[in-house]
């Protein structure tokens, strides 16, 4: 033994206590000696070794710190024991007496250790974070605990390193409890318990090797910030001894995300073998992630898996669709997942009991008919009352039509649970909407609309003498939910090809005056015009309603003008526009929602003719051509966003006759009637879109031809107080029957819908031309479409131009 100082030896008291200080740096350094195979320290009774700087290295012996009673050995400063055989840290009961708070403290800070050595509350073993023990012997021991009924607990604390990594780290030997506490520190090698009901917590550091935990009812608990990647085996029971009825063996993971099965054949799998364990519990945002079944098929006890509601139970991330079991009761309040591989037919069975207290259960599932491919939930035993949030990933397929639905939870048991789809969510594909629907004991998801279940009536009495025989009643059509997404799609394709769509009267209005200082006739002129409106439509399925509010803009002017013949005049000018359109659309059905909207430009060109330029009586024809682009939104209820765009060009040509019936000249009125028709060809298309979810999109009815057929009664004129003013007035009734050729609609994966009503409209507008001088002109009106099915439409407008 050698030492930078000397020794100093305490003087003895009253109690014969010894206490041994070694000051500065402790080397005890020893090579073989085939006489001797052990170096040893010991303490005993209340003695106290205590070391600055501690090393102590051996080659070929084994070393042995060694306290009994209430003796201790302590180093404060940095301690290192090395050898290649083993290092046993022993705390022994001194048989016969009662004191068994015997401490080994290395490498630990100077208040720790004297607050240790204060404050006994059992035996002690602590590695320090400034201690590095290592033993590189096969078999070899790290920490012994020798025990007996007067030793209750043993702790044992590791902060620094204990690395017997061929050997056991922490052996018990001895009745008592051990209670190993793991902070920072970093354990390779087996940690063995023996009797007693152990308890080994893990704050934090590593543990590298197996855990063994003896005979008892031992509890293990992982947290955090516990390393244990390269735990292989963590058995809550030694297998060479039957458990007993009164022993319960518990893992308890608070936080930690960690790969775990259960298997007797050997530690093949990735992640930690647990085995012997009564119950798993997953607490404050622990996950495990299942790499094969958990707890024994062969075991005849009652196993148990608990999930807090932060915590979460993984089905392996594997390629292929991977089959597990729990054999075992699960009670899930917090999330049980199958989806995370994205890959449909993954089974978790179940094969106790099954419990869900607002907990979540996450499944990919192929979205098609009946036989499609899912992910499933197999219970055994009894699914019990509780509620569990159900989530559908979609890994694949169009959407389809289905009869009975995609089994996804199967209970053999008694089923009384609740599994519903989670709140804010949806399952959907192509034009489908699916809801998950319980059958018998098993829970479908279904794309089918749901028979109402009818109130029974009360039976009526039984008629006298013989009944005909009665048909009954076929059997209704099976009929899939739709999507509310499809009438946004749909509305906003309609808006696409009607925003810009103007007719004469739109842009009309006195376009000629006489220059005040040359007298030659001119005409130039700047434009206005701005829409507000509501529509209503429904789809052909009956189950959506779509209400849209839009806003246009558009201002023009004429360009050039000139007269043929001296009484008719040619108008051509230049128009451009802004427009939005806000829709909404409500299933009736599954009464989720979507929004949608249309955000975009005009530009294009106009062109007039007019058989008699003065006061427009005879034939006139009116054509314009524009191109339009968009932006458009679908934002379902639950849903992402989608965005696409639209272009396209409409086109029209309009002719009609005015008929002058009459005038009184006595009031300054003029009554003219002007039959009329308006050709309009709307081609304007969106992109072809896929939707986040992988839906297919393409919007319909692009190339309709929108007829109308229209007559317009008026009267001009203005009142005597006006007279001199060049102010006149054109109060006006008009009728109109529109007729479209196409309907507007979106393919979503290959199933169609449209809107409908829109074949055949009426429409009844009523406004009033004026002209308030020569160089402005204001007009504003308001109109009233009716078509089938719900269909309507209201618009006003006001609109404005001045002559330069």
């Amino acid at each position: 033994m050698q030492a930078s100082t000397g020794i100093t030896t305490a003087p003895m008291s009253s109690t014969d206590q010894i206490r041994l200080n070694f000051n500065g740096k402790t080397e005890i350094n020893h090579h073989p000696d085939p006489a001797r195979s052990t170096i040893s320290v010991m303490a005993q009774g209340d003695s106290i070794v205590s070391f600055n700087e501690l090393k102590i290295s051996s080659s070929g012996q084994s070393m042995d710190l060694t306290v009994s009673g209430d003796a201790a050995i302590v180093s404060r400063g940095t301690t290192t024991i090395d050898s290649d055989k083993s290092i046993i840290l022993n705390v022994n009961a001194v048989p016969g007496s009662n004191s068994a708070n015997g401490i080994i403290s290395l490498g630990e800070d100077q208040n720790i250790i004297e607050e240790q050595l204060n404050n006994r509350n059992g035996a002690l073993v602590n590695i320090g974070s400034n201690a590095n023990i290592t033993s590189s012997r096969e078999g070899a021991t790290g920490i012994r605990i020798t025990s007996n009924a007067l030793t209750p607990v043993t702790n044992i604390i590791v902060k620094g390193l204990l690395d017997v990594r061929n050997g056991n780290a922490i052996a018990g030997n001895g009745v008592g409890a051990e209670h190993v506490t793991v902070d920072g520190g970093q354990i390779y090698g087996i940690i063995n318990m023996d009797r007693g009901d152990d308890i080994i917590t893990a704050n934090s550091g590593v543990i590298d090797g197996e855990i063994i935990m003896g005979r008892g009812s031992d509890t293990l608990i992982l947290n955090q910030g516990i390393d244990i990647s390269n735990l292989k085996k963590a058995n809550g029971h030694d297998p060479m001894f039957t458990q007993t009825d009164q022993e319960n063996n518990q893992l308890e993971a608070n936080g930690l995300q960690f790969t775990g099965y259960t298997s007797l054949a050997g530690n093949s799998r990735e992640g930690t073998n647990f085995t012997n364990w009564d119950s798993i519990a997953l607490n404050n945002g622990a996950a495990l992630t299942m790499s094969d079944n958990l707890f024994e098929s062969t075991e005849t006890r009652e196993r148990s898996l608990f999930i807090d509601a932060t915590s979460s139970l993984i089905h392996q991330n594997t390629q292929t669709a991977a089959t597990r079991t729990i054999y075992g009761n699960v009670e899930n309040n917090g999330q049980m997942t199958l989806s995370n591989n994205g890959v449909a037919g993954d089974i978790l069975t179940i094969s106790g009991d099954y419990k869900g207290d607002g907990g979540v259960l996450l499944l990919d599932t192929v979205l098609n008919s009946d036989d499609s491919l899912t992910d499933k939930l197999v219970i055994l035993g009894d699914a019990e009352t509780g509620t569990t949030n159900v989530v559908v990933n979609k890994a694949g397929g169009d959407g389809a039509l289905t009869d009975r639905g995609i089994e996804i939870i199967t209970v053999e048991g008694l089923s009384e649970a609740t599994f519903k789809k989670m709140d804010n969510t949806r399952i959907v594909a192509g034009q489908y909407e699916y809801e998950l629907v319980k059958k018998d004991n098993n829970w479908y998801l279904t794309s089918e609309i749901q028979p109402i279940t009818p109130v029974p009536e009360e039976p009526e009495p039984e008629p006298e003498g013989p009944t005909p025989p009665t048909t009954p009643d076929p059997e209704p059509k099976p009929e899939h939910q739709y999507r509310p997404e499809s009438g946004s799609y749909m509305a906003n394709q309609m808006a696409a090809n009607t925003l810009f769509i103007t007719r004469l009267h739109d842009r009309l209005g006195e376009t000629q005056y006489t220059d005040m200082l040359t007298g030659e006739e001119k005409v130039t002129s700047m434009w206005m015009r701005h829409v507000g409106g509501h529509n209503r439509s429904r789809d052909g399925s009956g189950q959506l309603k779509t209400q849209s509010n839009r806003y246009i803009v558009q201002l023009g002017g004429d360009i050039a003008q000139w007269s043929s013949d001296g009484a008719d005049r040619w108008h051509v000018g230049l128009m451009t526009g802004y427009a939005n359109q806000h829709s909404n659309t409500r299933s009736k059905v599954s009464r989720y929602s979507s929004d949608g909207s249309v955000d975009g430009y005009s530009a294009g060109i106009y062109g007039t003719w007019y058989a008699n330029e003065q006061d427009k009586s005879g034939s006139y024809v009116d054509s314009w051509v524009l191109y339009n682009w968009f932006d458009n939104t679908v934002k379902g209820e639950y849903l992402e966003s989608e965005k696409y765009k639209s272009r396209g060009v409409t086109a029209s040509i309009e002719a009609g006759y005015t008929f002058k019936l009459g005038e009184r000249e006595s009031d300054n009125v003029k009554y003219f009637l002007q039959p009329k028709a308006q050709l309009i060809w709307m081609n304007v298309r969106a992109k072809d879109h896929v939707e986040n979810n992988g839906t297919r999109i393409s919007s319909e009815g692009d190339g309709n031809l929108m007829t109308r057929l229209g007559l317009r009664a008026y009267m001009h004129g203005h009142h005597d107080i006006d007279n001199g003013k060049d102010r006149e007035f054109e109060p006006f009734i008009e009728a109109n029957w529109i007729h479209n050729t196409r309907n507007f609609g979106v393919t979503m994966n290959d199933v169609r819908n449209e809107i409908v009503g829109t074949k055949n409209i009426g429409e009844i507008k009523v406004g009033v031309e004026a002209q308030w001088s020569k160089q402005f002109n204001m007009w504003t009106n308001v109109g009233q479409q009716i078509g089938d099915n719900g269909y309507s439409d209201t618009q006003a407008m006001v609109g404005f131009k001045y002559l330069f």
